[in-house]
């Protein structure tokens, strides 16, 4: 089945899109009913935004210890460690109380760490043929989980209370463990190397200082800032339903026809990563991206639902294409460094996200909805057009390609 639908991807990249999907199903079980949780148990708006950038901020400040850990261990041991650290958090969040529950944000982050880090590290390493449609397969996966997450969980809910989708979480987590380590083992054999910390800072400053000679700026920048505003997104757009009238199982009902709309759509977007040029993929993204948010903020409520799941899905599909093209890139760049690449390549996501969903908290709560997603737009498009500038002035710059190299002093 999983051959038909990519017949052109190796198989590793569709097991661990497989894996990916399975640990977003049972996160999302209940975590897709999170920022209305929040607003349920009390917390300001701004709280909400703090939350999540707890959860996020932990994620960057694990990753680059997660990519020492690959010099030593088994990628498929550190995202099966990861995995558990999903299944602990689910359990773990029946009794958070207190301190308890700022310590359970922080576990998820470090379980988030490992899983992404390592399985990014991995698809490094495989030397695929078209980076952009392997890393589009496995960024799509949370879509597909989304589609089924959010009815089993309201069932569960409704039929066991918030107690009993906790389980049913631990339950996924436990069986998915099984599946990473049964179908990528192959795949994830790996040599033993010494933890060399001189080696590790000389390869990320080789991959920091050749940004600028590989061109890439424009690109890191651009989808950084896509990777800001979809922060906020990720806090405030349930709320932004509730916001403008819409019941809980309204909620629930257009995430679910959301997600089944995007499957297609994203399989679709996977097809074109293969073959549309990076330099017009970010700029298209980023544009369409800035003109969504903008028609959220100025339309709102007065487009109705129905418009408001049409600019969604532009705003959605955008972000998809810059994000997958971004991973893309930096694999392709830097197969050499698998580890540290893959370490920042996760970065980004967690770093950009808990900014926008620390600002969007405080822009929120200060000037609501509208005006702070026109902001967003904006701050998109502005930044497109400076991408489209820097492109223009590196390429007629013409510097060398070569990867820099660190000072040996």
């Amino acid at each position: 089945m999983k051959r038909h639908i990519f017949p052109d991807m190796e198989g590793a990249v569709v097991d661990s899109a497989i894996t990916h999907f399975l640990l977003m199903l049972g996160y999302r079980l209940f975590s897709v009913y999170f920022s209305l949780f929040l607003i349920d148990r009390g917390l300001a708006l701004a709280k909400v935004g703090y939350t999540y950038f707890l959860i996020y901020l932990s994620i960057v400040i694990c990753a680059p210890i997660v990519g020492m850990l690959l010099y030593r261990l088994n990628p498929i041991i550190l995202s099966s460690v990861g995995i558990l650290g999903y299944g602990a958090y689910s359990l773990g969040m029946i009794y958070s109380q207190g301190a308890l529950f700022d310590v359970l944000q922080i576990l998820l982050g470090a379980s988030a760490s490992l899983f992404f880090v390592a399985s990014r590290s991995l698809f490094i390493r495989l030397k695929l043929k078209n980076y952009n449609s392997a890393f589009g397969i496995f960024h799509s996966a949370p879509t597909y989980a989304n589609f089924f997450a959010p009815v089993m969980g309201g069932l569960l809910i409704w039929r066991f209370g918030f107690n009993g989708v906790l389980v049913a979480s631990f339950i996924i987590h436990l069986i998915n463990v099984f599946f990473n380590i049964h179908t990528l083992s192959e795949s994830g054999q790996h040599e033993k190397r010494e933890i060399n910390l001189r080696k590790i800072g000389r390869n990320y400053w080789t991959i920091f200082s050749s940004f600028n000679r590989l061109k890439l700026t424009p690109y890191i920048m651009l989808s950084f800032c896509v990777l800001v505003v979809a922060g906020l997104y990720n806090a405030y757009f349930l709320l932004f339903l509730r916001n403008i009238g819409l019941s809980q199982n309204d909620v629930i009902t257009y995430i679910s026809l959301f997600s089944f709309v995007f499957i297609f759509i994203s399989i679709n977007r996977i097809k074109i990563l293969g073959r549309i040029k990076s330099s017009d993929g970010f700029a298209r993204g980023g544009f369409l991206y800035g003109l969504a948010s903008i028609l959220l903020g100025l339309l709102g409520s007065k487009i109705g639902v129905v418009g408001i799941f049409a600019v969604d899905i532009l705003k959605t599909s955008s972000a998809f294409i810059v994000g997958a093209m971004r991973s893309g890139l930096i694999a392709m760049d830097f197969t050499d460094y698998s580890e540290e690449a893959g370490v920042i390549d996760t970065i980004f996501a967690p770093l950009g996200t808990a900014i926008g969903a620390f600002i969007g908290g405080i822009l929120v709560d200060s000037i609501g909805y509208g005006s702070t997603f026109k902001i967003a737009g904006l701050f998109i498009i502005t930044i497109t057009i400076i991408y489209l500038f820097l492109k223009k002035y590196m390429a007629a710059g013409n510097p060398d390609t070569t990867l820099a190299q660190p000072p040996l002093h």
